[in-house]
């Protein structure tokens, strides 16, 4: 007996759990009210907060006028809906719910009993230790392009070169991001051109002295000797060398 689980949504971030929703509807809405499809007890996802739907076999995403917005790939939608890639990401809330869409390759077989399925209605409460730093941290805004500490915005703003490197780590947050990365996001305008180490210690030096003006000594970037940073949403309990 086979099983045509054609697509799935894997909740990474802002549950207690992860968890994985079959795509067995045609249309399936996303919020935190007890109707929604897929329910996420989040204070900071809208009762009716995103609509996931099928067409032929196309997935699609649109925002349902939320508070807080709605990101595929770190790119915010809006009034139009946005065809859905295997892998791509989804975003509730400025990153709080982090959500990735995943085709199948091929049919699965069903090796469990149908009770045993994942349930298409699915409930996933909420992160309570990130729901209690969500604004007790570091907020990257690419809609708005502000950093935000504490909920207070960095003033005045990050250059644009500050910025973008800080955005590239905050889609990586907690992972080690290789200084070619760094160059890559923070010099789109010298592909063949080498960024020296130097440039690159010099632009993070300058955006933690920027954060410095909020709180005081962060430490939100960490530098991973002989390889590159790595941004905590929350400041590191520990100081790396700098370099």
């Amino acid at each position: 007996m086979t099983n045509s689980m054609d697509a799935r949504l894997i909740v990474r971030a802002g549950i207690k759990d992860p968890g994985v929703v079959v795509l067995k509807e045609q249309r399936y809405v996303l919020g935190r009210a007890n109707f929604a499809d897929i329910a996420f007890e989040n204070p900071y996802v809208s009762r009716e907060h995103a609509e996931i739907w099928v067409e032929g076999d196309n997935y699609f995403v649109k925002d349902l006028g939320s508070k807080n917005g709605t990101f595929v790939d770190g790119d915010q939608i809006e009034n139009e809906s946005v065809q859905l890639r295997s892998r791509s990401d989804i975003e509730l809330g400025k990153g709080q719910v982090i959500v990735t869409f995943q085709r199948c390759s091929a049919t699965m077989t069903l090796t469990t009993s149908p009770e045993d399925e994942p349930d298409s209605r699915m409930i996933f409460q909420a992160n309570d230790e990130l729901v209690a730093t969500a604004t007790a941290g570091l907020v990257v805004d690419e809609s708005t392009r502000e950093v935000l500490i504490n909920s207070v915005a960095v003033n005045p703003p990050l250059s644009r070169k500050e910025f973008d490197i800080i955005a590239f780590l905050y889609k990586r947050v907690g992972q080690a991001c290789s200084k070619d990365e760094i160059a890559e996001a923070g010099w789109p305008e010298r592909p063949d051109a080498e960024v020296s180490d130097q440039e690159i210690t010099q632009c993070v030096h300058r955006i933690r002295r920027r954060l410095d003006h909020v709180v005081e000594n962060p430490e939100f970037i960490e530098s991973i000797r002989g390889f590159g940073y790595r941004l905590n949403v929350s400041p590191a309990t520990k100081t790396e060398a700098t370099g």
